[in-house]
Formats: structure tokens, sequence, C-alpha cells
């Protein structure tokens, strides 16, 4: 009997863990959780700055609309150019209400709030999150004034760039646009500011592309 034990203490599979393994899921241990403990926090917690910024840029992108496609600007813009002497109250109100309003510049205010709105998108990380977007979220802690602004410079930079095509491919869209024309343009540059906010490598191809045709054109 204690020959036939020994036999199958011996065929037995052995429980002894070689130290380096140990040492290796040790470590990986250890870096994963310092990584949850980094992505976590940033995942899941939304910062007070990154609220307000998120709710002014969403009530204002909503205004911006609605009132691009309700609010009719050319009563005020005749009292701005108009020799009419008009009161401060009323100056402001048309001064507001074309600024606001009308198309030329309603898009562009668009732009910049739906950049606002990307770049919230990428700091909360609302998609696949990644090492890049971990340093994002930290450097936006720091300086968000800083980030934000960027974000409202690539969104005016959009907003730029496609307003200059309009002007060249389609005037009347520009010079006298119908609703019409606003339900086209007002979208294409809420897309576009969106994500020239939320990845700004995007924004630099449409600089590059733009390069490009600066640089085709005759001198």
């Amino acid at each position: 009997m204690s020959d036939s034990a020994d036999i199958v203490e011996s065929n037995a599979p052995t429980t002894d863990v070689p130290e380096e393994r140990l040492e290796f899921e040790n470590s990986f241990d250890a870096d994963a959780t310092e990584t949850a403990a980094t992505m976590l926090p940033s995942e899941k917690e939304l910062q007070w700055p990154d609220l307000v910024v998120a709710v002014l840029a969403l009530g204002a992108w909503f205004v911006l609309f609605a009132g691009g496609i309700l609010i009719g600007t050319a009563p005020f813009r005749s009292q701005i150019g108009g020799s009419a002497p008009l009161g401060f109250a009323e100056h402001a109100k048309a001064w507001y209400v074309v600024l606001a309003f009308w198309t030329v510049t309603n898009i562009g205010l668009i732009a910049c709030a739906s950049a606002l709105l990307g770049a919230v998108g990428r700091r909360v990380g609302f998609t696949t999150v990644d090492a890049e977007d971990v340093v994002v979220r930290q450097a936006a802690q720091k300086q968000v004034g800083l980030y934000y602004g960027c974000a409202i410079m690539r969104g005016f930079g959009v907003y730029s760039l496609i307003l200059a095509g309009i002007f060249v491919f389609a005037q009347d869209a520009a010079s006298e646009p119908e609703q019409l024309h606003y339900l086209s343009i007002a979208p294409l540059l809420s897309i576009a500011g969106f994500y020239a906010g939320y990845d700004p490598v995007l924004f630099s191809g449409l600089l590059a592309r733009a390069k490009k045709l600066l640089n085709a054109l005759p001198i």
C-alpha cells in the first residue's frame, strides 16, 4: 500500500508556483490598480466647471438654433443701418438680435457652442477611454479656461472655413439666407464644430486642406 500511495503522490500535479510568476502577477495587479485609480475618477466624476460649461453650451445651442429659425432680423438690421435715431435700449436690442440670430453671425456662435460641447464630451469620456484621454482630462482639470478657450477657437476656425466656402460657392445662402439654407448650414456647422472641439486632430486636418487650397491659388 505504501508503494502505491507513493506512486499516486508522485503523479499528483504540483501546486508550487515559481517565484518569478508570483512576482509578475503581483506587479501586474499593482499596475492595474494604479491605472484604475488614475482613470476611474475622471471617468465617473463630472467636475463642476465641466457641468457648468456643458449646461451653458447646450442651452446656448438650443436658444441660438431656435432663434435662428424663428426670429427674423431684417427689421432690426434696418434699424441699425437706418437714419432714424434710436434710444440706447432699442439700439442694444437691435444689435443683440442681429448678432445672436442673423444667420451669418448665428452659425458662428452655434459652431463655438458645439465645439464647447465636443470638448466637454472629450473631457468626461463618453466614448472609449485611452491614455490620451486621461492626459487630456488631467490637463483640463489644471487649466480649465485654456482647455475650453482652445475649443472655442477651433469652433471659430471651423466657422471661418465653412463660411468662406459658402461665400465662394453659394453667395445667396450667405447674403440672403432662407430657412432651408439655415436648416442645412446650422447642423453642418454643429457637427463640424463638435468634432473640432472633441478631436483637435480633425481641426488640424481641416487647416492642412485649407493650406493646400491657398497654396494652389494663383498669386
